[in-house]
């Protein structure tokens, strides 16, 4: 019979703890006992983190209920079942001591998975359950493989299969046609049937092997295994001993061919050490690409357990596994932990790391010897390997000691040691520092740039007592749930703002669940950095979401992130879909919205929503919910001039691409408008016939909003007035050299553009045009392109133009503003949106008009009766209003602030 779960104490903080009973093999039947204990006066327990896994076949635990630890469950009296995966089957009987009970928390287990209102109360008591844990032990797998489907069969097809089977089928005498074509058949799809089952069996058997390799070369590399390291050293030697690397050090050097020593000297901090193809396939097997690093719920585990032991399973026969040298013989050998003290009682099936002392302490926290290993990549070029392979674990790393840092006071150092900084995580600190921005309080930091950026070192390099729930959510983004609500819940244990959200429900529809968290976000950070700093902002890219999902959580409020829309890799794409603007370095707005609070949050119910944890009747009405806020309005987003375009997302943007995007942009935007004799700082010249858009505002070489030259304040805005990494606005020193570099590399390009096109106009095949691009790209640098590279723009172009284009504003009457203002804005903007700056956003925003009379709460009209509803659509850099430009303007009356009402 089904086991059915005993209510908690809820007044005692009872939880549940599993019994696991040990068994001598492998294959034995899983037992296990439950038992209520208080978080209060917890026995001893380990915490077992896992991947759930697809449901299939016929899993399930025997299960005894017992109110207290010493109730003995280990008798003959009748078994109730529990269903559970194969994934956490296998996980369970991996982990089960040989000799003696092994006493867990298993999340699917030890909670009523039914009764969503005790659900909702042990996910609040989540993180307390993992601190109070002897330790966690991380399962990596490995896991069985699924049963074939129809589709892996099919799959197996290839233009060979009909042939071999047919010389495997010989005829059978007095068969007819239609029967020999039947055996044939038959025979074919038997003997794709057996290539799909080796393949199922093959694949299982090198994620394991993977798996356990990953563990044993992280071993050696922590341990300094003089041995495996002299082996990679001479593999360096051996491949010729090149790195192309952005090392400025070596490039100074002139020397990007270093040859190093025969053999590994641990004091030589600059030797380089090369692994092969294998070695990084492994790590990556077992540091990125386990499943288990994608739960969104590792996250808190993980960074809250006081001990985590990362684990592989040493037994891998089951469901067809087979050995690496393919006999199928099982690897059934226990551990050696107890095996001297308890006759190896303790001795269970898995090969474990220590999170502190192998993964951090002999690996992670000294920076140069992290950024020693090195591994080929795309195009035959070699770099770094950590930051590929280890980003996720550093990111639980840093939480890890924030978390730490919370519990106990530290030495005064910070939570990131900087003794010996190196390549991999000088660089990716700087990107993810952009995106840790609360832990930053711009108002306090003033004067010089100088001093801005010691501040910024000061601050962004301490652990937080407090971590905000933006910065968790953005940090981990990467992760997955099942449950979307989980995206929040999941990390709600980690961050400030759990007391001012509402009790974790599953009631309640996703859309409210995010957009609880966003208000919660806004009114404790008094600012809308949520809205435009949001670094979720990917639903208009859906290449950017690897993990399939498409559009928003029904009925989320567009000034909501959509917190599930996570996988795409941020620091490849340079944060780029982030307007940067904490550190100072934009004031669009007012400084904080703490006027508004609490906000005016108004909504109105849509009845029932089914789909998301239970049927439509379970559910909490869908509420629709609108957000009051004051604002300028700037001016409506004209047509633009260069039609539609795409956001280069994934796309390679180098430094070649750059300057050809800054020249298509120059095209619109500047040239046909500046140069036209006799025009020389004179404002309110009609443009060119067909400029119906409206002038931009005119043919002019002065920028009326900053009253500077057109050229620089289209340079200006294109690069975001900024210099990178770190973000920072340019001095006036770096404008003057920008201004008059970026005016000959549009020069050269022109001239490169032209010689190209002298070169190629008697092009006719295809095979002439690839020579030519071959040769192009093996010829070096172009001169523009050799000339960008020493700006000091350069780098905050290529990210700009990655996902931001140009436009302006249109002359609109009902706008005081005007047109002519020179905008980037993400590919979302469309013409007719108008451009804003709101209290409590550091950037303007695009928002586009809706027709509040539609809306059940009547939310969004003005006192004049004009509509001033919106849905929020993405982040504007505005040339001459990023300064506080706008609030001055509504000071002296030019121009006005209203209510305004996203919906």
């Amino acid at each position: 019979m089904v086991f059915t779960h005993q209510p908690l104490d809820v007044a005692r903080n009872e939880f549940r703890l599993l019994r696991l009973h040990p068994a001598a093999s492998f294959d034995a039947p899983l037992r296990v006992g439950l038992f209520h204990a208080s978080l209060d006066a917890a026995p001893e327990y380990e915490a077992l983190s896992y991947v759930w896994g697809k449901p299939w076949g016929d899993f399930s635990v025997l299960v005894t209920d017992a109110r207290e630890a010493a109730d003995d469950d280990d008798d003959d009296t009748e078994l109730s079942s529990l269903p559970i995966t194969p994934y956490l089957d296998t996980a369970l009987r991996q982990v089960r001591f040989r000799g003696q009970a092994r006493i867990l928390w298993v999340d699917a287990l030890c909670i009523n998975q039914q009764d969503l209102a005790e659900r909702s109360r042990q996910v609040q008591q989540m993180r307390r359950i993992y601190e109070s844990c002897v330790a966690d032990v991380a399962y990596l797998g490995p896991h069985p493989p699924p049963p074939l489907t129809d589709k892996d069969v099919e799959d197996v097809d290839s233009d060979n299969d009909e042939a071999r089977a047919a010389q495997e089928v010989g005829a059978v005498a007095g068969e007819t046609d239609e029967q020999a074509t039947a055996r044939t058949l038959a025979a074919k799809r038997a003997w794709k049937r057996s290539k799909a089952e080796q393949w199922r069996v093959g694949s299982s058997s090198r994620r394991a092997q993977n798996l356990r390799d990953g563990l044993a070369l992280m071993r050696q590399i922590a341990d300094r295994d003089a041995a495996a390291l002299t082996v990679m050293v001479q593999r360096w030697k051996d491949n010729g001993g090149f790195l192309f690397t952005d090392d400025a050090e070596e490039a100074a050097d002139g020397d990007k061919a270093k040859r190093v020593e025969d053999e590994y000297d641990p004091e030589d901090s600059r030797q380089k050490r090369y692994l092969d193809y294998k070695q990084i396939r492994s790590l990556y097997a077992t540091f990125s690409n386990a499943e288990l690093w994608s739960r969104v719920w590792i996250v808190q585990e993980l960074s809250c357990a006081p001990r985590v032991l990362l684990a592989v399973g040493k037994h891998h026969a089951y469901g067809g596994g087979q050995d690496e040298d393919g006999t199928g013989a099982a690897v059934d050998v226990p551990t050696d932990a107890g095996t001297e003290d308890d006759g190896g009682a303790k001795a269970d099936m898995l090969d474990t790391l220590d999170w502190d002392r192998d993964i951090v302490g002999g690996f992670l926290d000294d920076f140069a010897y992290v950024d020693a290993f090195h591994s080929s990549w795309s195009h035959g070029t070699v770099g770094p390997a950590a930051h590929r392979i280890f980003s996720r674990v550093r990111s639980i790393h840093l939480q890890r000691q924030v978390i730490r840092k919370r519990r106990t006071q530290d030495d005064g150092k910070g939570f990131l040691r900087r003794s010996t900084r190196g390549v991999f995580f000088q660089e990716e600190e700087e990107l993810e520092r952009e995106l840790l921005k609360s832990t930053v309080d711009e108002s306090s930091v003033e004067g010089t740039m100088e001093a801005k950026e010691a501040k910024v070192s000061t601050v962004a390099n301490e652990a937080p007592s407090d971590p905000s729930l933006i910065n968790v959510l953005a940090r981990f983004k990467w992760t997955q749930a099942t449950d979307a609500r989980d995206k929040v819940y999941g990390l709600l244990g980690l961050v400030a703002e759990a007391p001012r959200l509402p009790p974790v429900n599953y009631r309640q529809p996703v859309a409210r669940v995010y957009s609880d968290a966003a208000q919660a976000i806004i009114e404790t950070s008094g600012t809308l950095d949520v809205i435009s700093q949001n670094p979720f902002d990917g639903d208009d890219v859906d290449d950017d979401n690897e993990t399939g999902a498409k559009g928003r959580a029904p009925g989320l409020p567009s000034w909501a992130p959509n917190f599930d829309r996570s996988f795409y890799t941020d620091f490849y794409d340079e944060f780029a879909t982030i307007l940067f603007a904490q550190r100072g370095i934009y004031a669009a707005g007012k400084p904080d919205c703490k006027h508004l609070l609490p906000l005016q949050v108004e909504q109105g119910s849509f009845g029932g929503v089914a789909g998301e944890g239970g049927d439509a009747d379970e559910q909490a009405p869908f509420t629709f919910r609108s957000l009051r806020l004051r604002g300028t309005l700037l001016g409506r987003v004209a047509p633009l001039k260069q039609g539609p375009w795409e956001e280069n997302g994934k796309g390679s943007v180098n430094f070649e691409t750059g300057v050809a995007l800054f020249s298509h942009y120059k095209k619109f935007y500047y040239d046909t408008i500046e140069g036209v004799e006799g025009v020389e700082g004179v404002e309110g010249v009609e443009g060119d016939e067909g400029d119906e858009e409206g002038k931009l505002s005119s043919r002019r070489t002065v920028y009326a909003a900053t009253g500077e030259p057109f050229w620089d304040a289209f340079w200006r805005t294109i690069s975001g007035d900024c210099t990178a990494y770190p973000i920072r606005r340019l001095t006036a020193e770096e404008r003057a050299q920008c201004s008059s570099g970026l005016a000959e590399v549009c020069r050269l390009h022109e001239a490169e553009l032209e010689k190209e096109r002298d070169e190629t106009k008697g092009f006719t095949t295809d095979e002439e045009w690839e020579k030519h691009r071959i040769n192009k790209m093996y010829n070096g640098d172009q001169p523009s392109t050799a000339l960008v590279e020493t700006l000091p723009v350069t780098r905050m172009l290529r990210r700009m133009v990655r996902r931001w284009g140009m436009a302006h504003t249109v002359q609109d009457d009902r706008l005081p503003s005007g047109g002519g203002l020179l905008l980037m804005v993400r590919a979302v903007a469309a013409p007719g949106d108008v451009v804003a700056v709101l209290d409590g956003s550091k950037v303007p925003v695009v928002l586009r008009a809706q027709d509040a009379g539609a809306l059940s709460t009547g939310a969004g009209h003005g006192d004049d009766g004009t509509t001033a509803c919106y849905k929020y659509v993405c982040p504007a850099y505005v040339h001459g209003y990023m300064d506080g430009e706008a609030v001055a303007q509504v000071a002296d009356g030019r121009l006005t602030e209203q209510d305004i009402v996203l919906v």
